[in-house]
């Protein structure tokens, strides 16, 4: 009989399961679906000036979609700031084996739209997978991992894809490392490390940090209730484990962290942040309401949440939604602290609670150090929150669940689905309809179609210079939220940055919250070096910006504000009428940019930002092409060297060669308006020749007197390290794996490993 009713449990507990799967692939399908079906759409949700996903996801992933249908690898792009190291910057997630594969073989929204629910499946499966290896039975585990998984931190996350990507693979780094602290033989090592270098191939380092941070927490937490002394010789063996693992998953993706870490040396934050900036969009303690009340201060979708400042943070970065349930059954485990589980899940929800709070927790002290001091809104901590949340719910689910089984074993065959049912209702009724309910959802077709201020206009392969838009975007998204995405589309005309990579132009701009070179960022501020006039709608170009821009090689600018200026010709006006008033964006032609290649006329020696700011505020004879130097040697005068016989043909001009043959009767700097950065080599005659910085951030290469054959190429050298190193290491894994079993067959099994089970 015993047997019989053993059996009855596992037949009962299968279509237990199978109801809640099935409830949870209901859930994904109906939540995504309309992103398929009946037309192609995406959830573009504005932000603050721009959208993540228009002005930033959307454009990185159609360079990596681009380049991988190449089959190229998208080192340098020539879409943004004059150029831009892509690859380095890290956020285009190139080498993270979904976007290899999606991006390679599908088109750009349907690879990115399936991408989004391959994440929430991870999190769902990984999930699952850590509460169970967690000792978590079935039935609690499939509600903690939808619990997590449905968790308002990942909605209102949507338009930061890399974000989600990365945050998608933490509870299975969970699940690798707790196999590793349990079970710590070599296959457990190499799948911690597997899934920790796939993290940093997301691109977004942050998310990296934080998982790393809950792992630490975690296995103290974990090995602090174990019966033996915290500092014996088994937890130092586990902690080699865990800093070995963590080598050789630097080691894996070295092919990104080499060219991130020299851009990350070019940049402004080589040093770290200064304090405020990393303690920015802070977490007011008051918000921790949000937990039970997610819309109690005001709803971004409608335009009533109140604008960020140096008190008071942003919505989706202050909201981590999970349900009254599980806030509840958190309450009902404060009574339970003699369970091992739950108390590694308070242990881990204050520390994680103190860092969110950032500048104002007892901890603030420690954003002020490497490596929390590299990365801005200590709130995102608000994921491990969530995660300890799920993780001590799980426990209190467990414990009724646990009764419901009795009472079905003294024939109360009801009691289990009853519970399946209610749990169930409630996650969907309040949980999921915040995820559900909170992205907007819009057609693809009007954000990737052509804008109508192109049409019957060619500027192919010109520059651009967007002026204005964010200005415009805020007043509407501070006004009206997300109500009518229809008042977004107009601006689309503006091509502001990064979306005129889909119609391959060049911007001297770039959005991106992550790194970028400082030379770019001070040629860009000098660029940006204009006054708006909100009231009359009329933008004035300062005389820094206007020689700046001259200097940049910019051909055209669009702006929804009128810019006066003798020198900035309108060639197009779109109008459109709306409740508020008429609404126009124009395109304008600079008369005066500087052609893309050049042979400097002049050469003018600046050693400071403070000498070339002065310089750039006097008017300009634009008929003399100037340079601006920062080696004494390269200084001449016009006289010195004007020559209507010196020519430059292009012979060739692609995004990683160019090529030229030069004439010139005196020796004279030739420029090219294209950001430099360390990769482009110039060879003259076959000869490597030395580039130099001229104007901030571009390329000027001295061409001696006579005819010459000029190859500029970019060739990372920091790239190809990366990339033998990563060869060499997966090769060296694998090479292992095979290897080590065969020769110790006991220790790869992990037969003779000690009990460390809680």
């Amino acid at each position: 009989m015993a047997s019989i009713g053993k059996k009855l449990i596992k037949y009962n507990t299968f279509y237990h399961i199978y109801i809640s799967v099935f409830v949870f692939i209901l859930c994904v399908s109906l939540l995504f679906t309309r992103l398929f079906y009946p037309i192609e759409q995406i959830f573009m949700i504005p932000d603050f000036g721009v959208s993540d996903v228009l002005h930033q996801n959307l454009p990185f992933k159609s360079i990596l979609s681009e380049s991988l249908k190449l089959n190229q690898w998208p080192v340098w792009t020539p879409y943004l700031t004059n150029g831009f190291p892509i690859l380095a910057e890290g956020q285009i997630g190139t080498f993270y084996l979904p976007n290899l594969i999606f991006f390679k073989f599908l088109p750009l929204v349907q690879a990115y739209n399936i991408n989004l629910v391959l994440s929430y499946l991870l999190i769902f499966w990984g999930t699952f997978l850590f509460l169970r290896e967690f000792g978590h039975e079935k039935i609690p585990s499939l509600f903690g991992a939808m619990i997590f998984t449905f968790s308002g931190f990942f909605s209102v996350h949507l338009n930061h894809f890399n974000l989600l990507q990365a945050a998608s693979l933490m509870p299975w780094l969970f699940w690798s490392y707790l196999r590793l602290l349990k079970k710590p033989i070599y296959k457990n090592m190499v799948l911690s490390a597997f899934f920790a270098s796939q993290q940093i191939f997301t691109g977004h380092f942050y998310i990296v940090l934080i998982t790393y941070v809950g792992i630490a927490l975690f296995w103290f937490c974990y090995l602090l209730n174990l019966k033996e002394k915290m500092f014996s010789v088994k937890n130092f063996k586990r902690v080699f484990l865990f800093l070995f693992s963590l080598f050789v998953s630097i080691m894996l993706s070295a092919v990104q962290m080499i060219p991130t870490i020299e851009l990350w040396q070019n940049s402004n934050r080589a040093g770290g942040l200064d304090f405020t900036t990393v303690t920015s969009f802070p977490y007011p303690v008051k918000h921790l309401i949000g937990f039970l009340f997610p819309y109690f201060f005001g709803s971004p979708a409608l335009g009533t949440y109140p604008v960020f400042s140096s008190d008071w943070g942003i919505f989706w970065e202050n909201t981590a939604y999970l349900g009254w349930l599980p806030i509840i059954f958190s309450l009902i485990a404060l009574f339970r602290l003699k369970n091992k589980k739950i108390r590694i899940g308070f242990g881990m929800l204050i520390v994680s609670l103190l860092l969110v709070l950032g500048k104002d927790s007892p901890l603030y002290f420690v954003f002020s150090f490497f490596p929390f001091n590299l990365f801005r809104v200590p709130s995102r901590y608000l994921l491990l929150m969530a995660f300890s949340i799920t993780m001590i719910s799980t426990s209190v689910l467990e414990k009724i669940w646990q009764r419901c089984l009795k009472l079905e074993s003294k024939k109360i065959k009801i009691a289990p689905y009853f519970f399946i049912l209610i749990v169930l209702t409630i996650i969907i009724g309040d949980e999921y309809r915040f995820t559900y309910k909170y992205p907007p959802v819009s057609p693809s077709s009007w954000w990737l179609s052509k804008p109508e201020i192109l049409e019957d206009i060619n500027i192919r392969n010109s520059k651009i210079l967007s002026v204005a838009a964010p200005v415009i975007w805020n007043d509407i998204f501070l006004k009206k939220g997300w109500q009518n995405m229809e008042d977004y589309v107009f601006l689309k005309n503006t091509l502001f940055q990064n979306s005129n990579v889909f119609e391959h132009l060049s911007q001297t701009n770039i959005y991106t919250g992550g790194l970028i070179p400082r030379r770019f960022n001070v040629l860009s501020s000098l660029i940006n070096d204009i006054s708006f006039d909100k009231t009359i709608k009329i933008a004035t170009l300062s005389a820094i910006a206007k020689n700046t821009i001259n200097l940049a090689g910019v051909n055209y600018l669009t702006s929804p504000y009128k810019i006066n200026d003798e020198q900035i010709s309108e060639i197009k006006r779109l109008t459109k009428r709306s409740d508020s008033g008429e609404e126009n964006i124009y395109l304008y032609k600079n008369l005066e940019a500087y052609p893309r290649y050049y042979l400097a006329d002049k050469t003018i020696f600046v050693e400071t930002l403070n000498d070339l700011t002065k310089t750039l505020t006097e008017p300009k004879d634009v008929t003399i092409k100037r340079a601006y130097v920062e080696e004494e040697t390269l200084k001449y005068k016009e006289g010195e060297i004007a020559n209507n016989l010196d020519t430059i043909a292009i012979v060739l001009s692609e995004n990683l060669i160019k090529e030229f043959e030069v004439q010139t009767a005196k020796s004279r700097l030739f420029i090219l308006t294209e950001s430099h950065y360390p990769g482009w080599k110039a060879y003259l005659d076959g000869k490597i020749t030395k580039i130099h910085y001229v104007n901030v951030a571009q390329m000027g290469i001295l061409i001696p007197e006579g005819k010459h054959h000029l190859q500029v190429i970019f060739s990372s050298d920091s790239f190809e390290t990366g990339k033998n190193i990563t060869i060499i290491s997966w090769l060296t894994v694998f090479a292992v794996s095979i290897l080590y079993p065969c020769f110790y067959p006991d220790k790869a099994s992990g037969k003779n490993r000690p009990g460390f089970y809680l």
